[in-house]
């Protein structure tokens, strides 16, 4: 077998063997960015919901005290 045909094999095992770590290392990274994006989503579907609940609770809250008032001046005015 020729120098030549070694090298050449040498080579050629070589490419493989870093296409290969390339191909994990490519993976790898793009697992990373999967789940920091799946925590990020989640972080923003939990700050919605939070604004959604304040939000709603806040608009009960000042129909309860819109009802209380009125019904304040209701019995106010039957007084007189």
């Amino acid at each position: 077998v020729s120098s030549a045909v070694v090298i050449f094999s040498i080579m050629k095992k070589l490419e493989s063997a870093t296409e290969e770590k390339a191909k994990k290392d490519a993976s790898r990274e793009r697992k990373k960015i999967i789940d920091g994006a799946g925590k990020e989503i989640a972080d923003m579907v939990g700050a919605a919901a939070e604004k959604v609940v304040l939000g709603s609770t806040a608009d009960a809250y000042d129909a309860f005290l819109n009802a209380a008032e009125k019904s304040i001046e209701k019995e106010e005015n039957e007084i007189k």
